[in-house]
């Protein structure tokens, strides 16, 4: 079947019982690139899977790029064992189903004529996720940030934010920049022209990457731990499984980069004159819904591959799909074509190439296809019928097997919790100033203006009003739908500025909120009664209303949340007068408070233990509440017998009668006077071992620990 130096495209129309020797194919070396069009469930993945079985049985490398994972996970399944130790699986996915994931770094550079093609390649990648709120300023900002970073070592997509929005960071990046160009636009430049709008439009497009746990895992990386040059000389078999792990934008980046790490490479080698032969075989790339990745860069790609032994299988719907320049230079690009039942403007596009009218290709029937291509420089063209590729579906554990082999060979071991928002304020995109306006409009219980909002923070943080009405309205109106906009009339009152009878605009906590980071309505029934949700709450009151950020589980998330998350903002310094506020933008991920109640420890000592370990295990610092001192002593001797210092953790007797009266540690002020980070702190003067730390906190407190 794979004799000849043929590959074949699929069997003679007609009786699928006929022999397999019936077969119709193009000459390896004139089957180039290949473009396949045809509508879902026509038989395009079963021509891949076919084309793929005769490169694993001659021993060639491929890549394969799948958006939705069924064609990446049966090309796994149809690895021989032979050949399992060259796979090299890519997926946003494995992450959390392994803790391993392949490292990727789309800014690596590795000679200096080529910085040029890297920066360009990646800015592309970036267009095709964003293109719909692309324009030259913001191009103007991504292009100057990539091409600081690759003149720089240990540079990472993280430290391309740092460029944009932080100075001090950005000088100390710009010192190890030799291009006068770029230092001169982010020094004199971007300050002046950009970093108002266009600044922040860029770090809100490379925040959109990193806020998605898989993808910064894979991507913030200083070195890519598969390398594009050895994938193609040692032929290994690269799989990029997108199907889960991502969104389906976030996924197409991924696969975009993916593509320009294998174009850099190829005109890596345009550099140094290098040719087939010197590929040791052809390899190969096939990209199944190619219409979702970068067709700007694809055109080159087409151009640029086929110089050096690369050949391109793309497949998609429609040729609607494409750009209609793109989609008119692929059939002229692409020596080999494929069409599958079609819609009538793929038909149109495709007929004056095909065996068949495009009345005819609209209607072929499933795993029925026209083709065209060239034998030894003469045009051939035919129908053929595609057939089930042997090997092609396994038991579900063997492509899981496969990959799993793969990850430990090629991928590394990433702790999930480094890269998991482990508060529900990241994840929710809210920063403390965004925080303190929802917090400052909810306890008001009335609408305000903007201006009595600003007034009411920008003490608090030391920032300009601009940043707060940004915060207001880009973030807490636009984006999470956590306050409501209400237009009216003039009047007076509140310092709304807008007297007469023009029209002014209010704001209010929205039922979104409500429903979502605001709630305080207990989910099922809660282990330890009313008793434990009123205290959770005067807990959680108390601490939002100083700034800190509350992640409450009231039954709906799980068992292994804490009660209670408290986090408080960061500590930075005014630059006037060196005064000390709390930082605008940044959580302290180092002071986090995880407070566990026990309403009758005696019970569940079990759990006691079990309270601690989860929440050590994460970093959190352990605050235990409890309702008399027989219930401190019974915690205290749990954690005891499970070799837990009293040094690790404090813990706090709760008047019972006070519950609901503002005063639910009326022993202990420490928190409330002097915040989480002096509370954290104790913990580790302590070292997390003896008795120091913990017990001076307690005793500062007036519980004591026993």
């Amino acid at each position: 079947m794979t004799g000849g130096g043929i590959d074949v495209l699929g069997f003679r129309e007609g009786d699928p019982s006929r022999p397999p020797g019936e077969a119709y194919g193009i000459p390896r070396a004139d089957r180039v690139h290949t473009a396949m069009f045809g509508s879902p469930g026509c038989g395009k993945s079963t021509v891949i899977k076919l084309l793929v079985l005769q490169n694993l049985r001659r021993g060639e490398g491929l890549m394969v790029i799948d958006p939705h994972g069924e064609l990446a996970r049966d090309v796994l399944a149809m690895v021989p064992d032979g050949r399992v130790d060259d796979v090299v699986y890519v997926s946003p996915a494995s992450l959390h189903r392994c803790g391993r994931t392949v490292r990727i770094n789309p800014l690596e550079v590795r000679r200096e004529e080529e910085r040029h093609v890297v920066v360009m390649s990646f800015v592309n990648a970036l267009y095709n996720l964003y293109r719909d709120s692309w324009g030259p300023r913001l191009e103007t900002v991504l292009r100057n940030a990539a091409q600081a970073l690759v003149e720089g070592p240990n540079n990472t997509l993280s430290s391309m934010s740092s460029l944009i929005t932080d100075r001090p960071a950005r000088e100390a990046l710009l010192r190890g920049v030799a291009s006068r160009s770029v230092r001169h636009f982010w020094r004199e430049i971007f300050e002046k022209q950009y970093s108002r709008d266009a600044g922040g439009s860029a770090y809100n497009k490379l925040d959109k990457i990193l806020a998605t746990p898989s993808i910064a895992a894979m991507l913030d990386s200083q070195e890519s731990s598969v390398r594009m040059d050895e994938v193609i000389r040692e032929r290994r078999i690269v799989v990029v499984d997108l199907g889960a792990g991502a969104s389906d934008d976030i996924a197409a980046f991924l696969g975009t980069i993916i593509l320009h790490m294998l174009y850099v490479e190829a005109r890596r080698g345009e550099g140094s004159g290098g040719g087939e032969g010197e590929r040791r075989g052809a390899f190969h790339c096939y990209v199944d819904e190619c219409h979702l990745f970068s067709t700007a860069q694809m055109a080159e790609m087409l151009r640029a591959l086929r110089k050096f032994g690369v050949k391109m299988v793309l497949a998609t719907q429609t040729a609607n799909a494409y750009d209609r320049q793109f989609a008119a230079e692929l059939t002229g690009t692409c020596s080999t074509l494929l069409c599958g039942a079609c819609d009538p403007s793929t038909a149109q596009l495709l007929a004056p190439k095909m065996p068949l009218g495009a009345g005819e290709l609209g209607c072929l029937p499933q795993h029925t296809f026209a083709f065209c291509g060239r034998d030894r420089g003469v045009p051939v063209s035919g129908v053929i019928r595609s057939r089930p590729v042997p090997g092609a579906r396994q038991p579900l554990k063997r492509w899981q097997d496969v990959a799993a082999h793969s990850l430990r060979r090629h991928g590394e071991e990433v702790s999930v919790e480094v890269y998991v928002p482990r508060h529900r304020a990241a994840a929710a995109g809210m920063n403390p100033l965004e925080t303190a306006i929802l917090h400052e409009l909810f306890f008001g219980r009335r609408e305000m203006s903007r201006e009595e909002i600003a007034g009411a923070v920008q003490r608090r943080f030391g920032v300009r009003t601009r940043e707060v009405y940004e915060a207001l309205v880009n973030t807490l109106v636009n984006q999470l739908r956590y306050v409501e906009a209400r237009s009216v009339h003039g009047g007076g009152g509140g310092g709304g500025g807008g007297g007469g009878g023009g029209l002014r605009t209010l704001y209010s906590v929205s039922r979104e909120a409500l429903n979502g980071y605001l709630s305080q309505a207990a989910a099922g029934r809660r282990a330890g009664g009313a008793a434990h949700v009123r205290v959770l709450l005067d807990i959680m009151e108390h601490h939002m209303r100083r700034g800190d950020y509350c992640v409450p589980d009231l039954g709906g998330r799980g068992g292994d949340a804490p009660d209670l998350l408290i986090m408080e903002p960061e500590t930075c310094r005014r630059p006037s007068d060196g005064a000390a506020l709390p930082d605008a933008r940044r959580w302290n991920e180092e002071a986090v408070v995880a407070v566990e109640i026990e309403t009758d420890p005696g019970k569940h000592l079990g759990q006691v233990v079990r309270n601690y370990s989860k929440n050590d295990d994460r970093g959190y610092k352990v605050w235990y509440v409890c309702f008399s001192d027989a219930h401190r002593a019974k915690i205290a001797g749990a954690l005891s017998g499970a070799g837990v210092g009293p040094g690790r953790y404090a813990v706090d007797v709760v008047d019972a009668s006070r519950i609901g009266e503002g005063g639910y540690v009326p022993d202990a002020p420490y928190l409330r006077a002097q915040g989480l980070a002096a509370f954290c702190e104790a913990f580790e003067e302590d070292g997390g071992g003896g008795h120091g730390g913990a017990e001076a906190v307690a005793c500062g407190m007036g519980v004591g620990v026993p």
